[in-house]
């Protein structure tokens, strides 16, 4: 497949961490080719400096054909360092971190296939340099501990909204049949699968807007290899750290990437779309309610549709007009609305053969007199 031309959008990453960086020197680059390392190094910069770029470009910079990117990104992409998507046309292309040596040990593919490619004793090595790098628990703990003094003020109504949080029942909407359908015993055994483990799953599914890859992902890297628990406190930080719960309060008000989200009924908003948003954030510099006001009217109004030319040119004139606020907003949409002229009823135009013309009737004297004028024999002319 030649590429050339075809546009890459990135989407920006953080700076990896020391651990970060451990593991893909460590763990990740023996799995690698070197052409796919570099790739992979050079794609992360990029995406910090948020740089449009083609495949053509990449070549140039990487001193690589073609043929050795795609090849080096699909190397990428199955040790699920990016992730691809297209669409008209373009790739949309998702740099993620490497996972730290405790979830790629437990990872249901990579740890084995680090093992079958290398030997469990070189597996095990590198484990125990990067254990080296945390706590061991034997420490003496100095820290300042922290007390109940600071609840002076706390009082029951925070208390029962604590309760609500820490419950995390089971919502409704989220389907818990259908999730244990598409994650196999391999990646969450049936002895595990606990009312209460099941409960707590749910709640945080729900609450945080966990799509199904991302359960599977944080449920495998919370259990380990011999599979005797399930470490609820893991799940919960995975759950935290990588997900926002829906805030409460008005929604105009929410990151527009959840309410978008919420107008598409809870599908994942498709890079293009995050591009868009971060535009009308960076280059126009709306709040996000002035954001999902605009994204909430374009769709509605336009066939469920969320073109990036509509959305930046009804942008560019709510920049001009100083728009600020949610509510300047729709009475800036409500007197276009007025402005609009109505629909005028469509005129016919009947054509000549639609209809004969009609007969005009003529006494006999009024009739010869018109004959006689035609023929020039009127007597007024003689």
């Amino acid at each position: 497949m030649i590429l050339g031309k075809m546009k890459v959008y990135l989407e920006q990453n953080d700076n990896l961490s020391v651990h970060e960086t451990y593991s893909l020197e460590l763990l990740y680059a023996p799995l690698l080719s070197l052409e796919a390392l570099r790739l992979y190094s050079y794609l992360s910069v990029m995406s910090q400096l948020n740089h449009l770029l083609d495949y053509s470009m990449i070549s140039q910079q990487l001193n690589f054909e073609i043929d050795v990117i795609e090849d080096s990104r699909k190397e990428l992409e199955r040790l699920w360092l990016i992730q691809t998507f297209e669409q008209d046309n373009q790739h949309f292309i998702r740099v993620k971190k490497p996972l730290d040596y405790h979830a790629f040990k437990n990872h249901d593919i990579l740890g084995r296939l680090y093992i079958n490619e290398f030997g469990s004793s070189s597996l095990q090595e590198i484990i125990s340099l990067l254990i080296g790098q945390r706590f061991d628990g034997q420490q003496n703990d100095i820290s300042e501990k922290l007390t109940s003094d600071v609840l002076d003020n706390y009082d029951s109504q925070k208390e029962m909204v604590y309760k609500e949080v820490v419950s995390m029942s089971q919502s409704q909407s989220f389907n818990m049949k259908s999730f244990l359908n598409i994650c196999g015993e391999t990646i969450f055994p049936k002895h595990l699968r606990t009312k209460e483990n099941l409960s707590l799953i749910a709640g945080y599914a729900d609450a945080y807007q966990i799509d199904y890859n991302s359960l599977k992902r944080y449920i495998n890297e919370s259990i380990p290899v011999d599979q005797s628990r399930f470490d609820t406190d893991n799940f919960k930080s995975l759950s935290t750290i990588n997900h926002q719960p829906l805030p409460k309060g008005d929604p105009y008000s929410w990151p527009p990437e959840k309410f978008l989200a919420q107008l598409q009924d809870g599908v994942p908003v498709i890079n293009a779309d995050l591009y868009l948003i971060k535009d009308l954030k960076e280059k126009f510099k709306f709040s996000n309610e002035v954001i999902n006001t605009l994204l909430d009217y374009v769709i509605k109004n336009h066939g469920g549709t969320l073109a990036r030319n509509l959305v930046e040119k009804i942008a560019t004139s709510w920049k001009r007009a100083k728009v600020n606020s949610k509510d300047q907003a729709l009475s800036l949409i409500n007197n276009e609305t007025k402005k609009m002229p109505q629909k005028r009823s469509r005129t016919v135009i009947k054509k000549a053969h639609d209809e004969r013309p009609q007969e005009i009737e003529l006494d006999p004297a009024e009739r010869q007199k018109l004959i006689d004028k035609i023929r020039g024999n009127d007597n007024n002319e003689k």
